[in-house]
């Protein structure tokens, strides 16, 4: 049942999301993954400039720590130890991109298929297409790719088409509700390790985080002004019940802790008391 489902969800996004559009400058089929020694990092990283530092960063990377090598964005086969082998032209190396733009090869192969379906969708593919900016590594970065944040969005970059006020406006806007993306899962964390009742607050985090995930990659106007403001009412009421159902957790911790001092003393007490009534019986 889950594999019909799956099947049909991925047809319904074939149609709905503007695939052709995808690799307008450009077809990449999906790249082989090393099944030897990988020689493209191997030889990559002994040399020196760009070539040399790109293997650098891409250590740092998320990528890196998901085994995602070289070639699952640039093609070639890693497996041959010949550089021109291979970047033979049945291997689909893309190199520096040439004729493929950034977001063919963060697709590449299905590669981040919803977000580039959604930027695709929004008013910068045309302007990518046309200029060559933005695209994905402009916000994400090119090789060192970490976790996305709004610190990675570079403001000059977007004043050479919008106000600076404007742009001031929506990054602030969106530190907000990382801000608060990040105080509701702090709390459901919490709640997770003390084994209290999470569930629905993650599920609403969830749907909170696909729709920021919408607003980012898409980034139109209408999507700034209107999903915004209902990613923010959405994670107030999660923040206040999350926060709620937390503090009530530390007053039972601290009823619990007080509890048990107060038996402790007790004990201590009564022993004390013990002890002297058979001392003072025995004299």
């Amino acid at each position: 049942m889950n594999l019909k489902f799956t099947a049909i969800a991925a047809l319904s996004l074939v149609f709905v999301l503007p695939v052709p559009s995808l690799f307008a400058q450009g077809t990449l089929p999906p790249a082989m993954k090393a099944q030897k020694a990988d020689y493209c990092l191997q030889c990559h990283q002994t040399l020196a400039g760009v070539s040399g530092i790109a293997v650098s960063e891409w250590k740092k990377s998320i990528h890196a720590k998901s085994d995602d090598n070289c070639n699952i964005c640039h093609g070639g086969n890693p497996d041959l130890n010949d550089k021109k082998a291979a970047k033979d032209a049945r291997y689909f190396f893309a190199g520096k991109g040439g004729k493929y733009n950034a977001v063919s090869l963060c697709g590449r192969g299905g590669c981040h298929f919803s977000a580039v379906g959604l930027f695709t969708s929004g008013p910068h593919y045309d302007m990518l297409l046309k200029k060559g900016k933005p695209g994905c590594v402009d916000c994400h970065g090119a090789h060192e790719v970490v976790r996305p944040r709004v610190k990675f969005i570079n403001p000059q970059m977007c004043t050479t088409c919008h106000p600076e006020g404007e742009v001031e406006k929506t990054i602030v806007s969106l530190e907000s509700i990382e801000k608060k993306l990040d105080d509701v899962q702090r709390n459901a964390d919490y709640l997770i390790s003390k084994n209290a009742e999470s569930r629905d607050i993650l599920a609403k985090l969830a749907d909170a985080r696909n729709l920021y995930r919408q607003l980012v990659h898409v980034m139109s106007m209408r999507e700034v002004r209107h999903t915004r403001r209902e990613i923010e009412l959405q994670l107030d009421d999660l923040l206040a019940k999350s926060h709620s159902r937390v503090l009530i957790i530390r007053r039972l911790d601290i009823i619990y802790v007080v509890t048990i001092a107060l038996s402790f003393l007790v004990v201590v007490v009564f022993m004390i008391f013990t002890v002297r009534t058979f001392s003072r019986s025995r004299d």
